[in-house]
C-alpha cells in the first residue's frame, strides 16, 4: 500500500510539474537584479569609445566547428561578410542603449541556435571588448568583461542595430 501511495504522489508530481518560480516565468527579485547588473556593464563598456568594429557574420560557417580553413578574425571565430569601423558616437550610443534595455527586457526566454549575425569589438581601458550577438536565439557572447560570458537580450536591438549596419554598407546574412 505505501507503494501505490508512493508512486500515486510522484506521478502527481510529475503529472503537475514541480517548478521554481522562476521556471514557471515569474521573475525573482535576484533575477531582476542581476539583469540590470548586467545591462548596466554592457551600457557602460561603451562609455568614451570613439570606434567601434562591426562584423555582419554568417551564422550558418563557425570557423571553430569547420575546420575548413584561417579563420581571418580569430577573436570572432565566425565568416566575416561585412566589415566597417563605427565612429559615429550617436551610433554607438544608439547600439550599447539598444542593448541595455534588451538585457534589461528579456524574460529568460531563449533557444538554443546560436546563429549571430551580428558582432562589435572595440578597445576599452587598454583591452578588447567583443560582443557576439544572436537576436534569433536572444544569446550573446562577450569577451573582454569582467565575470561577463554570456548573457541574454529581447529582440528588440535588432531593428537598431540592422539600421546601423545597414547604414554603413553591411550586409546581413539570411
Amino acid at each position: 500500500m505505501k507503494t501505490i501511495l508512493f508512486l500515486s504522489f510522484g506521478l502527481s508530481l510529475l503529472l503537475c510539474g514541480c517548478a521554481s518560480e522562476a521556471q514557471m516565468g515569474v521573475e525573482t527579485p535576484q533575477q531582476r537584479r542581476s539583469k540590470i547588473e548586467v545591462s548596466k556593464v554592457i551600457e557602460n563598456s561603451f562609455d568614451g569609445v570613439n570606434e567601434v568594429e562591426l562584423f555582419s557574420i554568417d551564422p550558418n560557417f563557425d570557423y571553430r566547428k569547420n575546420k575548413g580553413g584561417p579563420d581571418p578574425f580569430p577573436p570572432l571565430g565566425w565568416k566575416v561578410i561585412g566589415y566597417s569601423i563605427l565612429r559615429d558616437r550617436n551610433s554607438i550610443n544608439d547600439l550599447a542603449r539598444s542593448l541595455g534595455e534588451g538585457i534589461r527586457n528579456t524574460n529568460g526566454a531563449i533557444a538554443m541556435c546560436f546563429a549571430p549575425r551580428h558582432a562589435l569589438r572595440f578597445k576599452k581601458d587598454g583591452g578588447e571588448i567583443t560582443l557576439i550577438i544572436c537576436f534569433q536565439c536572444r544569446n550573446a557572447s562577450a569577451e573582454g568583461i569582467k565575470n561577463i560570458v554570456w548573457f541574454h537580450t529581447t529582440n528588440s536591438p535588432e531593428p537598431v542595430f540592422d539600421a546601423i549596419f545597414k547604414g554603413a554598407g553591411l550586409p546581413k546574412a539570411p
